[in-house]
């Protein structure tokens, strides 16, 4: 998906610096869209030529990518949309880099992270042999069966599963929350001129 807004992001720069206006370039970039996000792309150009608010467009279309990198992008465009100053080709080209490189980190960061799973992997495959090697050889296992072997097994269990829960948080993923979040008090409503039957399932999504 990031892959996907950093190519959407740098078409759009392409094109405003074709001298086509931001909310046109948007309805323009439907064609030829990431596959990873023409539907939301897709969704956004066709709000646009709806006759929704710029700014509520692009805040719809940041709810559906869900995502803080994505936020940053939908940021830009919200204050470009009110503030048409020069430089937002180039503002977007500088996005698309950032975004980019992110995808680079996250893929370096996903890589770093699949090492300690494959040991953990084969730390319990391993340990799970030695107990299943137990039952075939009863002298292995003939310690346990008193009430300290019993106290000890116990205590190296609790270990086992206390490390194999102590490495599933510190691999767990914590995704940083957006602050790009709509306000639950406010409601987007379409203009009169979209509001038509055949647009009510799309009216009922924005409200």
């Amino acid at each position: 998906q990031l892959e996907g807004l950093s190519e959407w992001t740098q078409r759009l720069a392409g094109l405003l610096r074709l001298g086509m206006g931001l909310e046109q370039a948007m309805i323009t970039s439907r064609k030829g869209a990431p596959e990873e996000l023409a539907e939301q792309i897709g969704t956004l150009g066709d709000r646009l030529h709806m006759g929704w608010r710029p700014e509520e467009a692009l805040r719809a279309f940041g709810d559906e990518l869900d995502d803080i990198t994505a936020d940053k992008v939908v940021a830009a465009l919200i204050l470009s949309v009110s503030d048409r100053g020069p430089g937002l080709a180039q503002a977007l080209e500088d996005l698309a880099a950032t975004v980019r490189a992110e995808v680079a980190g996250k893929r370096e960061t996903e890589a770093d992270r699949e090492k300690p799973r494959t040991t953990m992997r084969w730390m319990v495959l391993i340990i799970l042999g030695v107990i299943v090697a137990g039952f075939f050889v009863p002298s292995y296992t003939a310690p346990y069966s008193t009430l300290l072997g019993q106290l000890v097994l116990a205590m190296l269990t609790v270990g086992f599963i206390g490390t194999l829960a102590l490495m599933r948080h510190l691999a767990h993923y914590r995704r940083i929350p957006r602050f790009l979040n709509r306000d639950p008090r406010s409601t987007v409503r379409l203009p009169a001129s979209a509001a038509t039957p055949d647009h009510d399932t799309e009216t009922a999504g924005a409200r």
